[in-house]
């Protein structure tokens, strides 16, 4: 796991958490979790590609040895749930245009 580590701290430089929250204002999404926030889903979003984990109850068992937030795997998929594709789609544009 540990070849994939800089993943998240590079996408982190190409979009900063005050360009998120803009994102998130644009489409009027308030976060609501103290622990599913949407740059830590985003995080397990991206090391799931990364690694390739099968499931997100795999993603919440693996996660915490890869650095990320230790979370339920029912509490992954309600938040995810939740996220517009449109801010999904934002946050993808923002990442290639920069």
């Amino acid at each position: 796991m540990t070849k994939h580590t800089t993943t998240h701290a590079l996408i982190q430089n190409f979009l900063s958490e005050e360009e998120l929250q803009e994102i998130l204002a644009v489409f009027n999404f308030k976060e609501t979790a103290r622990k599913c926030t949407v740059s830590m889903l985003l995080a397990y979003l991206l090391e799931a590609a990364t690694h390739e984990w099968k499931s997100l109850r795999y993603a919440a068992d693996v996660g915490p040895s890869g650095g990320l937030t230790a979370v339920d795997h029912s509490s992954l998929s309600i938040h995810i749930k939740a996220l517009d594709y449109a801010i999904m789609k934002r946050i993808f544009q923002v990442l290639v245009g920069s």
